[in-house]
C-alpha cells in the first residue's frame, strides 16, 4: 500500500501531500463522504473513528446514497521552514497585541522571545514609545 501522504523537504520549504476519497452524493454531488486514503484511493481503515468506519462501509455498500467510485483527490500544502536552521516548519510569534514579532519554532522560540521585554509577550496594554493603531 502506497503512503498516506508524501513529504519533500527542501532547505527551505516542506510540501506535502495528501489524498483523500470523495464519495459525491447521487442527488446533491456537491455533499457527501470523504475519507483519507492512499495515493491509489485505498482507506486506511484502521485509522478511522467508528461512525466514519460505519459511513465508509455504507458508502461501498450502497447504503449511502453515493455515486460509485469515488473521486481521488490530491492535497498540497507548503510550510515554510524556520530562518533559525532547526529544519522545522515556522509559526508567527506575536506580541500580547497580536502585533507580529518573528517567525519562530520550537527551537528558537524562548531565546527569541528573550529580546522582547516581558510586558510586551504578555500584557496587552504594555506601555510604547509611539502610537499602537487598531488593526483595520
Amino acid at each position: 500500500m502506497s503512503k498516506k501522504s508524501h513529504i519533500v523537504k527542501d532547505e527551505f520549504e516542506i510540501h506535502t501531500t495528501t489524498f483523500d476519497i470523495f464519495f459525491a452524493h447521487d442527488e446533491r454531488r456537491t455533499s457527501g463522504f470523504e475519507f483519507k486514503c492512499d495515493q491509489e484511493g485505498n482507506v486506511l481503515v484502521e485509522d478511522l473513528q467508528p461512525a466514519a468506519l460505519e459511513n465508509y462501509k455504507k458508502c461501498l455498500s450502497g447504503e449511502n446514497k453515493v455515486i460509485l467510485p469515488g473521486e481521488i483527490r490530491q492535497w498540497t500544502s507548503t510550510e515554510r521552514l524556520c530562518n533559525c536552521g532547526s529544519g522545522k516548519a515556522r509559526e508567527e510569534l506575536c506580541d500580547a497585541r497580536g502585533i507580529f514579532c518573528s517567525y519562530v519554532c520550537p527551537n528558537c522560540e524562548k531565546e527569541t522571545r528573550s529580546r522582547y521585554r516581558l510586558d510586551v509577550m504578555t500584557n496587552p496594554s504594555y506601555e510604547a514609545d509611539e502610537p499602537i493603531e487598531a488593526e483595520a
